[in-house]
């Protein structure tokens, strides 16, 4: 930590957490209830909103609203506690909010029945600030309450867990941070807690605001005595005595306005609807009435035909005036339901753009390293055209390079030996999670890994498809995905076909990550 690099100070004796680790890093706080992990959390946030910084609080027990005792916060959800009620339909205005007008927010979960509806609201949200932030770069935290709800240890995780896992391992670039708290550790989807760079561990044998601390930057783990928060507790264990809520702060009225008219906007569409199909009920009534009256009629010997003809015609208008306002009101549910269809296209776009922009993104890396490495200057353009063409100059710099390295007497011996690094057990345990998670069979990520090293260096899918008896690379594109997902191996997207390898760098990285969590957990045990 560099001596003029913001801090926030979070206990009595001075210990700092740099701010730019909290805002955009990936922090985990565990510990069991009444431990203090409540309290840590509160003056992590007091210290950012007291400096400025917004974020955004994934509350699941509707615990935070506190802190508008002294901060200018929106708390929105799924109830009449909040300043305003929103649906995941509201994802897009939120983010804007927070990031454009850097207000902060608290999306409180608690209020919502549906599960299902909190999290795809999460989810959205979520999403829209990581899509934001490619254009942003912005150092914006999101906290998550509760995270072993939203990412919990499964072999098959939600769409929410997904996105959410996809922030940590790639949202860093942008700005975006994700802080993930528990009081179950272990339910919390390993590749979730392993891309942890600072994490805060409490245990009930302790003094309650005392925590482990362990972090990157830190040559050691360390105990924190975190001073205590100091604006209401809402989460505090109830008492004898009665507590009167503090009067709580807002943000401005244009803000809420506008999240209000989207409610309102959905409101009319539905009341609208609700109408409509009262009408036509009270319609079929009337039908039903003038065709009994008519059967009553048809029945009678004598047979009065005017009356029969009058209510013929009677029931001729009200059927023709139901017709009218099943039209209409088939009009008002396609309507509805093309928005919603609109939604779902657009939500989907935004992924298949997101994961082009990162695809590119990760082709622009290799070509600046590319290029570093045989001499080139400058930054890559943006433009489609003029990357095609820088692609052709680091083409011609490469073989240069090539040439050159052919022509010298090199003793270098390539060490293509990967059994080391496939033998550890943190890499095992990747290995492991990539085939629970891959979309293609579990045989597949095994094939890619075993071509690898049956070549001893990297191999093209065409390769692994020969080994593995397939027709096409369709299951080994898949199956490369996920490893590369999870930093088992890299893929060379430069060349034509494209070249997989194990990842060295990233399979280092996850033996160090593991050997620094055991480290902290046997620091914990003598303690």
């Amino acid at each position: 930590m560099t001596d003029d690099q913001p801090t926030i100070t979070v206990s009595e004796g001075g210990f700092e957490l740099p701010v730019v680790e909290v805002l955009t890093g990936r922090g985990v706080v565990f510990g069991k209830s009444g431990s203090g992990k409540s309290n840590s959390i509160g003056v992590i946030v007091e210290e950012l909103l007291a400096q400025g910084y917004p974020l955004c609080i994934v509350d699941a027990d509707g615990e935070h609203y506190g802190l508008k005792e002294e901060y200018e916060l929106l708390h929105v959800g799924g109830d009449e506690s909040v300043d305003v009620q929103v649906t995941p339909d509201h994802a897009e205005s939120l983010a804007e909010i927070m990031l454009h007008e850097d207000v902060p927010v608290i999306l409180d979960i608690s209020g919502y029945i549906d599960d299902a509806e909190a999290h795809e609201l999460v989810e959205r949200v979520v999403a829209k600030l990581f899509s934001m932030e490619k254009k942003t770069k912005k150092p914006f935290p999101v906290l998550i309450e509760e995270i072993h709800e939203l990412v919990p240890e499964t072999k098959n995780p939600s769409s929410v867990a997904k996105t959410l896992i996809r922030v940590a391992k790639r949202g860093r670039k942008h700005g975006l941070g994700v802080i993930g708290a528990s009081q179950r550790p272990a339910e919390v989807k390993k590749s979730f807690v392993t891309q942890a760079s600072w994490s805060i561990w409490h245990k009930l044998e302790w003094s309650q605001l005392s925590a482990i601390v362990n972090a990157d930057w830190m040559d050691a783990v360390r105990a924190v005595q975190f001073k205590r928060k100091h604006t209401f507790d809402a989460g505090a264990t109830p008492g004898l005595d009665e507590f009167e809520t503090p009067e709580l702060k807002g943000v401005s009225d244009a803000v809420v306005n506008r999240l209000q008219s989207i409610t309102s906007e959905k409101a009319e569409t539905d009341t609208k609807a609700d109408e409509l199909e009262a009408e036509i009920a009270d319609l079929r009534r009337q039908k039903e009435s003038l065709e009994q009256e008519l059967d009553d009629a048809r029945s009678e010997d004598v047979g009065d035909s005017k009356k029969v003809s009058h209510l013929k015609d009677r029931i001729d208008t009200i059927r023709d005036e139901r017709d009218s306002l099943k039209t209409k009101l088939t009009e008002v549910r396609e309507a509805r339901n093309d928005l919603r269809i609109r939604v779902k296209e657009l939500n989907n776009e935004l992924q298949q753009a997101t994961q082009a922009a990162d695809d590119l993104e990760v082709v622009r890396e290799h070509l600046q390293l590319a290029a570093e490495a045989a001499g080139v200057t400058g930054d890559l353009p943006q433009d489609k055209a003029e990357l095609h063409d820088r692609i052709v100059e680091l083409e011609d710099a490469n073989e240069e390079l090539r040439n050159k390295l052919a022509n010298q007497d090199s003793d270098v011996i390539v060490d293509g030996d990967y059994f080391d690094f496939i033998e550890q057990p943190p890499v095992q345990e990747a290995i492991a999670d990539a085939k629970d998670e891959s979309l293609a069979s579990p045989s597949y990520v095994r094939g890619v890994i075993a071509a690898i090293i049956e070549n001893d260096g990297p191999v093209t899918y065409a390769d692994v498809a020969d080994r593995l008896d397939l027709s096409g690379t369709t299951n080994v594109s898949k199956a490369v995905s996920t490893l590369d997902d999870f930093n088992i191996v890299s893929v060379d997207k430069t060349t034509s076909p494209y070249i997989v390898d194990l990842n060295v760098g990233g399979l280092e990285d996850t033996i160090v990550t593991k050997k620094r969590q055991e480290r902290t957990s046997d620091v914990m045990d003598q303690i």
